[in-house]
This record gives C-alpha cells, structure tokens and sequence, in this order.
C-alpha cells in the first residue's frame, strides 16, 4: 500500500501541513482542509492503506478538482478491490482441486509441524483415521496416537529435519471399523518448521511376508 502511503503524504502537503516559508494561500480552495470533503478523502485513504478496499468517499456535484481527485481515488479502489477477490476465487479454485486430487489417493496425507503438532489432514474416507479428523488438526501426536507408535512417529520427524531426507518407519493400528492395520509412514520436511507425513496401508504386503515367513518355517521343521 505503498501509493496509500504516498497520496496521504500528499494530501498532507496539499492541506497546508508544509514545513517552509509558502504561504498557505497557493492551495486551492477546493485542496484546502477547509473542504468537508478533503477531511473525508484522507479518512478514506487511511482505510485503504489499513487493507479496507471497500472505503469510499462520495464526490459532489461540483465536480471539481477534488471531486476529480475522489473519483480517481475510488476507481483504483475499485480495481484493487476486484483484483483481491478475483485472486482469493482463483486460490480458493485451485485448493479445492488440489483437495479433490489428494482425496483420490490411498495415502494418508498429514501436514505436520515440526514440534509434533498436526496442521493439516487429508484422507479418503474417515474410517482411515484413528480418530475423527477434527481430534487431529491442531492437536500434538501424542494426543491421537498409542504412546509407543507417537514415539516412534516423533522420533521419524525429528530425524527427517535432522538429516532433510526421507525417513520411513511401520507400524500397526486398530481402527475401531477396520480392525488392526499395519501402516508405513513416510517423512519429508517441505519447510523450515513443517513436514508432510504420507501414510500408506500395506497390511496386504505385511500379511503375505508374515505367510510366507510362516509356510517357510514350516517347511524347514
């Protein structure tokens, strides 16, 4: 609002607030702070530069030079105004596509702070969850997981910041729809202090190794 700032300046110089010797009689009646409507523009710009984009200030009939000066005030605001919206609707657009995307998946997708607390969930369908999403955002690890797996999940994140790779762990889960479930979970520091933990089901995968290891055990007996 670096404009706001620049035409408050110059309202100020124009309603006689000058430090030199000119006498106050070269500003136009119309500039002076005598005008009701001056009073009214600089209240107006102060807002705008305070991020209030709707502020505006209603011109006379005169249409004289601050009335000139209001109406170009206003058309800027307007424009201003309307180039947020249309940014907040395009960014609003592109979240809930990107949001439809993630749903598709079969990984959990956890934005997590790095002093354990979860920012963000994304999910397919709520049975995936331990707890309702609503027991996880902003809530710390520990408060939503088994003591032994949220030690095991805050270990995984503090290495991943400590080395800025990759790092992996398995573990396994009851859900209360789905029974018990072996998870692998995946840490990957995207900023300075967050992290986004891709959680995978593998019980499938888990549960052949374990029949394979048994039916191997098995056969050398």
């Amino acid at each position: 609002m670096n404009w706001v700032a620049s035409a408050v300046q110059r309202g100020a110089t124009a309603d006689g607030m000058k430090t030199d010797s000119r006498p106050s009689a070269a500003v136009g009646p119309t500039l002076s702070s005598e005008n009701p409507r001056f009073g009214a523009l600089m209240k107006q710009l102060m807002e705008l530069a305070g991020g209030n984009l709707a502020a505006r200030t209603d011109p006379s009939p005169l249409l004289d030079d601050l009335d000139m000066v209001i109406v170009g005030i206003n058309h800027l605001a307007s424009e201003l105004e309307t180039l947020v919206a249309a940014n907040q609707a395009s960014a609003a657009a592109a979240e809930r596509k990107l949001r439809g995307v993630f749903s598709a998946f079969p990984d959990l997708l956890f934005l997590v702070h790095r002093d354990g607390r979860c920012l963000e969930v994304t999910y397919g369908t709520r049975e995936d969850l331990i707890v309702p999403p609503e027991r996880i955002i902003g809530r710390h690890i520990r408060e939503f997981l088994p003591a032994g797996v949220a030690e095991l999940c805050l270990d995984a994140l503090a290495r991943a910041f400590r080395t800025q790779a990759v790092e992996s762990i398995e573990y396994r889960l009851r859900l209360s729809r789905r029974g018990v479930r072996d998870f692998e979970a995946r840490y990957l520091v995207i900023e300075a202090d967050q992290a986004l933990v891709i959680v995978r089901d593998i019980t499938a995968r888990k549960q052949a190794e374990r029949e394979m290891a048994e039916a191997k055990r098995q056969a050398e007996q």
